[in-house]
């Protein structure tokens, strides 16, 4: 009985982990879904105005977004790397036994 409540501590705690993980994945994907789109959304402006050089009002009053965009593209931080790691089970295995030396050591001086 106690190995069962023991590796189901253990499986939610990973359950747990994976939620957060997956959530922090689909935030990032979101993000750079978000930041996608509003690139393709100024390069397609851009074209429009390279194929269509008559509409130059079009582009004058979209000129202060068009910056602002370009500007915020480079100034963002790219991430090169996620910082979700999938090696939770055996670090939760090296906690579970530096308590367990713990809760020994403790017999121990109590006896």
């Amino acid at each position: 009985m106690i190995i069962i409540r023991f590796f189901s501590g253990i499986l939610k705690r990973l359950e747990d982990s994976h939620g957060l993980k997956v959530s922090l994945l689909l935030n990032e994907l979101h993000s750079l879904e978000k930041d996608l789109e509003s690139i393709q959304t100024s390069e397609d402006f851009m074209v429009a105005q390279r194929d269509g050089p008559n509409d130059k009002i079009e582009f004058l009053i979209n000129h202060p977004r068009i910056k602002e965009n370009l500007e915020n593209f480079i100034a963002k931080p790219f991430k090169k790397t996620i910082e979700v790691y999938p090696y939770d089970l055996p670090r939760e295995m090296n906690k579970l036994r530096d308590i367990r030396t713990q809760r020994q050591n403790l017999v121990g001086k109590i006896k």
